[in-house]
């Protein structure tokens, strides 16, 4: 036996087995060599690399024959997917397979924590463990982990665990025989939700998750609430080749209570290739009510109107065509008096160089109606435009064009009995406007004066007859204009602007002068914006907006308003966000409506995170429903909830 002292020595070994293959480099304080047995014994500071491999230890042994060694003392291993530290390893160095014992491992990607008695590397990215734990926190008693018998993990795929105990600080508190988390997407049962709400009772939402290929997955959704009945849905998802993407999802409700079928379906589908483009959104409830019986999202409940949309087109740099259709359910008044557009087919040219810096735009659309108790017809809307601007202290800009809208429209449901209309309005646009900058040494005004003049020959009043959309806006107009801006600005930007304007309508028999509005805006310290609309003509306030954002002592408030005295709008909102400890955070926003004496919507939420967990609290409330939802985070794994209760005054 040849035996030799060094501080380092570095050995490169070539495995031949018909050709050369991958270099080992190993490095130790001290080396002994069998040259009859071809065994290496390394002591002190081993250190093993092969590709991007790195294995460091006490000891070493390594059989050139069988490229087998063993490593034992602070083994440290670490490849590009995973780090490892263990007692002792055993390791097939050339297809990098072996087995660790009490070994802790980390995978770099997802940043996942494995721990177990024995950990078996079995191939490029296969693991086996066993009396393990599992988690995402990164401290020696972790907050929660799940602790299994036995585990198959797949970097890539997906870990597969049996006999498994959820530990919340060591302590068990949950056992399933078989746990499943997904390291990427992976065929199974998700987490389940749970609640109650007052008049359907316990509801159980059990979701199971199906991986079509790498591209396509859908989710089947299988729920009950003891009172009322079973549901059932299904939500596909794809990502196609060629900018092809969508999500489409159906859901049936079975109400033994009011022995009605829900039935609800929504989807999105989008491509878009070259020059051309698909945009398909659906939205299709069979009763309008039934968000609010079952819904617990704030935002359908109190939705007007919910729209469906389909939108295919030829689109370049200059010009656009398309062929567009929408449809809207009145979520509010259940009534069909609703004109739906299907189809409108449309051809637009973007301001495009004309003749001698002038620019030529154009829009053109021909739209049908339909409405089983509103208007319905056929609207043909022609509006080209030729626009110039000159000027470089002071700019002139203006545009002029003719629209011709005509119309076939029958204003109620006796058939046969359509009106034809039409208008034909010249409009002419022009504004003139400077900047004027003046430096106060840190400090930067900025003015903006300008001057400007609308006119709009004619226009055709639909007010008490019919809305189909911002075309029927159009009115008769005579409005010149005068504004002035202002900022002023710092090293780090604009923190303060002002904007006051008012126009006269000379088109008006009475009341030309128009209301007066007032805009202001500070971004720093805090923000504020406010908008004001000021009528001379009867020396009142038409509209007020405002919000404020501030921070006092690390909590963030937020407080508006909104009056609008032609609409009777008139409410305030609210919100606060404080956080009572590190961890903890409360939340709160609110809508309440002065006019109707009432609060629209008011939500409360506590949020307690932790580095690798949180607990969320939320309690949302409208004018006919409220709920209380439970859901925990897990780092890694997912959101769930966990308990919901709630209750409808729609039952």
């Amino acid at each position: 036996m040849l035996k030799r002292n060094l501080s380092c020595i570095i050995l490169l070994l070539f495995l031949f087995s018909g050709r050369a293959v991958a270099a080992k480099t190993i490095e130790a304080d001290k080396l002994e060599y069998d040259g009859d047995k071809r065994i290496y014994y390394l002591y002190g500071n081993v250190i093993l690399t092969q590709d991007n491999t790195t294995l460091t230890a006490d000891f070493g042994r390594y059989d050139e024959n069988t490229s087998f060694a063993y490593f034992s003392g602070a083994v440290f291993y670490e490849d590009p997917e995973v780090k490892m530290e263990a007692d002792e390893a055993v390791i097939l160095t050339d297809n990098k397979t072996g087995t660790l014992r009490r070994a802790n491992m980390v995978f770099k990607k997802d940043g996942y924590y494995v721990k177990g008695e024995t950990i078996v590397k079995r191939g490029e990215n296969s693991y086996y463990a066993e009396k393990s734990s599992f988690t995402s926190c990164d401290t020696p008693v972790p907050a929660w982990c799940f602790y299994a018998d036995t585990a198959d993990i797949l970097t890539e795929d997906r870990l597969l665990a049996k006999g498994v105990f959820f530990k919340v600080n060591d302590t068990s508190v949950l056992y399933t025989p078989v746990y499943q988390a997904g390291l990427k997407r992976k065929s199974g049962f998700l987490m389940p939700s749970y609640g109650y709400k007052k008049g359907k009772g316990t509801y159980l939402d059990l979701p199971f998750y199906y991986v079509i290929s790498e591209n396509r997955d859908l989710t089947v959704n299988i729920n009950t609430y003891t009172r009322r009945g079973t549901g059932e849905g299904l939500e596909y998802r794809y990502i196609e080749h060629g900018g092809i993407t969508g999500s489409w999802y159906i859901y049936h409700l079975s109400d033994r209570v009011d022995d009605k079928e829900y039935l609800q379906i929504k989807g999105e589908h989008k491509q878009f290739l070259h020059d051309f483009y698909t945009n398909f959104n659906v939205n299709y409830l069979n009763s309008e009510d039934y968000f609010k019986k079952y819904s617990p999202n704030i935002q359908l409940n109190v939705s007007r109107y919910l729209q469906s949309s389909g939108d295919i087109g030829y689109a370049t740099p200059k010009t656009r065509t398309y062929l567009l259709s929408q449809f809207q359910v009145d979520l509010q008044y259940y009534t069909k008096n609703v004109s739906q557009k299907i189809p409108e087919l449309g051809f637009t040219v973007h301001p495009t160089e004309f003749f001698q810096s002038s620019l030529f735009s154009m829009n053109s659309s021909i739209a049908n109606f339909i409405s089983e108790q509103s208007v319905k017809g056929q609207r043909f809307d022609l509006y080209p435009k030729i626009h110039h601007s000159f000027g470089d202290m002071a700019r002139f800009t203006q545009a002029a064009g003719v629209r011709s809208t005509f119309y076939d429209i029958s204003l109620n449901r006796q058939a046969g009995s359509y009106n034809s209309m039409e208008n034909i309005a010249l409009t002419y646009g022009a504004s003139l406007d400077t900047t004027l900058v003046k430096n106060y040494g840190s400090l930067t005004h900025v003015m903006q004066p300008a001057v400007s003049y609308n006119y709009i020959s004619s226009g055709l009043d639909t007010t008490d007859k019919f809305t189909l959309d911002s075309t029927e806006y159009f009115k008769k107009t005579s409005t010149a204009e005068i504004s002035l801006m202002n900022y002023l600005r710092d090293k780090n930007g604009t923190f303060l602007y002002g904007r006051v304007s008012e126009g006269y309508d000379t088109s008006k028999e009475t009341n030309k002068l128009e209301p007066v509005k007032f805009q202001f805006g500070l971004v720093r310290p805090l923000v504020i914006k406010a908008e004001s609309l000021y009528d001379f003509n009867d020396s009142r306030l038409k509209a007020i907006n405002s919000e404020m954002i501030f921070r006092i002592i690390k909590t963030d408030f937020a407080i508006g308003e909104r009056y609008n005295k032609d609409n009777d709008i008139m409410y305030m909102t609210s919100g606060l966000g404080f956080n009572i400890t590190k961890e903890l955070r409360l939340n709160t926003a609110a809508w309440y409506d002065a006019k109707t004496d009432r609060l629209g919507y008011l939500g409360i939420s506590l949020l307690y995170m932790k580095q690798c967990w949180g607990l969320g609290l939320l309690y949302s409330q409208t004018t006919d429903q409220y709920g209380i939802y439970l859901s925990i985070e897990l780092k890694g794994v997912g959101k769930y909830e966990l308990l919901g209760s709630g209750q409808s005054t729609a039952l």
